[in-house]
C-alpha cells in the first residue's frame, strides 16, 4: 500500500491494486486472481488512465515486479477492471523494498500530483479475490494472440448449494465436449470480496471482434442434446434453483493500460 496515503482508502485499495505481483508464464498459471473493479466518474476516463500509465511508467524505468492485466466495460459506463494474477499470498503482501514506485521513479511533488488524479476520478473500487477452478472449465487452446474482448459473468449461488451448482456446471463441461467443442471458459471461485452469497466468475475471451457475433448454443440445448430431453431439463432445473443472481458484463481489452505476465 502506498505508505504516503495510508489515511485515504480508496487510494489504498488502489495501491494494494498496483503494487501486487504475478508470477511469470514459466511457472504454473497463478492459481489466483485479485479482481479491481474501478468505477469511474463521467468524464474522467482520461484522469484514471494517466495514473495507470504513469504507474506502469514508473514500473517499467524500475524493472520491479507488477505485472497486471486490463479493460474497460463496453456498455457505456465508465468501468474498468484490472485483474492481477498471483500464484501466492506473499506475493500479495507491501510492496517491494524500495517503496512505491511513483514517488521512486518520478520525486514526490510528481507523484502526489498523480494521487490526486486517482482521487477524483474514481467514484467507487470493489476488491474481489478469486481462485481458479479448472475443474469447472474448459479452457481454450493456447494463444500468443491479444483477445479483444473479455466477458465476466458473475453468478451468486446460494449459501450452501456450492456443490448443487458445481456437479450442475461439470454436466455442462460433459455436454459441451459433446455437442459444442469450440465453446470455452475459466471458472474461478470468490474468496473475497462484497456478497453474501457463494460466489463464481466464468470469464469468456474474445480473440477476434468477429466471434462476439456467433451465437453459442444454448446451456439448455447442450444438455438437452447429449443427456436427453427428460435428463437435460432436470439437471438444468437443478442447476438455476441453486443460481441466486447473475451480473455480466462484456469488456474490452485495453493491452495499452495493462503490464502482462511475460514469458522468460
Amino acid at each position: 500500500m502506498l505508505s504516503h496515503i495510508k489515511s485515504t482508502a480508496v487510494i489504498g485499495v488502489c495501491a494494494v491494486m498496483l503494487t501486487a505481483s504475478c508470477g511469470t508464464a514459466a511457472q504454473e498459471p497463478p492459481p489466483k486472481f485479485s479482481s479491481i473493479t474501478l468505477e469511474v466518474r463521467p468524464g474522467m476516463e482520461g484522469q484514471l488512465e494517466e495514473v495507470i500509465t504513469k504507474f506502469r511508467d514508473a514500473v517499467e524505468q524500475l524493472n520491479g515486479p507488477q505485472r497486471w492485466l486490463a479493460s474497460q466495460s463496453m456498455s457505456g459506463n465508465p468501468i474498468y477492471t484490472i485483474n492481477i494474477p498471483f500464484a501466492t499470498w506473499a506475493e500479495f503482501g507491501p510492496p517491494p523494498a524500495g517503496g512505491d514506485p511513483l514517488f521512486t521513479a518520478f520525486g514526490e511533488e510528481e507523484a502526489r500530483r498523480v494521487i490526486g488524479l486517482l482521487g477524483t476520478a474514481v467514484e467507487s473500487i470493489a476488491t474481489t479475490i478469486y481462485v481458479a477452478r479448472p475443474d469447472l472449465s474448459r479452457p481454450p487452446p493456447e494463444s500468443d494472440a491479444t483477445p479483444v474482448a473479455v466477458l465476466y459473468i458473475d453468478l451468486n449461488v446460494r449459501l450452501g448449494m456450492e456443490q448443487q451448482f458445481e456437479d450442475y456446471a461439470k454436466k455442462i463441461i460433459e455436454a459441451t465436449n459433446a455437442t459444442a467443442p469450440t465453446a470455452y471458459w475459466a471458472m474461478r471461485q470468490r474468496m473475497f470480496g462484497p456478497g453474501n452469497a457463494a460466489g463464481y466468475r466464468v470469464v469468456v475471451t474474445f480473440q477476434q471482434w468477429a466471434d462476439l457475433d456467433v451465437e453459442p448454443k444454448p446451456l439448455p440445448q447442450r444438455l438437452q442434446e447429449h443427456f436427453g430431453v427428460e435428463e437435460g431439463a432436470r439437471l438444468e432445473t437443478l442447476g438455476l434453483g441453486a443460481i441466486q443472481g447473475v451480473n455480466e458484463r462484456l469488456n474490452r481489452v485495453r493491452s495499452d493500460l495493462a503490464r502482462p505476465p511475460v514469458d522468460d
